[in-house]
């Protein structure tokens, strides 16, 4: 039986806590609106808004750039 993929065992998953607090204390750190923030990180504001509710979780590509840009 071939086992699924389970990415909360995955060493190193965020779980979505730590990045988004994390995620808003850069922004904040940089005195950076949600609008800019989001132009910086080129991804629309409800993306970041998602982010930092807990709603959505960055994955792949972005995930890893944006853990390079707040040095997470």
């Amino acid at each position: 039986m071939k086992r699924s993929f389970n990415p909360r065992k995955k060493p190193g998953w965020t779980g979505g806590l730590n990045l988004r607090t994390d995620l808003r204390a850069w922004r904040h750190a940089h005195k950076l609106s949600q609008g800019k923030a989001a132009l910086k990180l080129q991804i629309s504001i409800r993306t970041l808004q998602e982010w930092e509710q807990g709603r959505a979780v960055p994955r792949g590509i972005a995930l890893v750039a944006l853990r390079k840009l707040i040095r997470y």
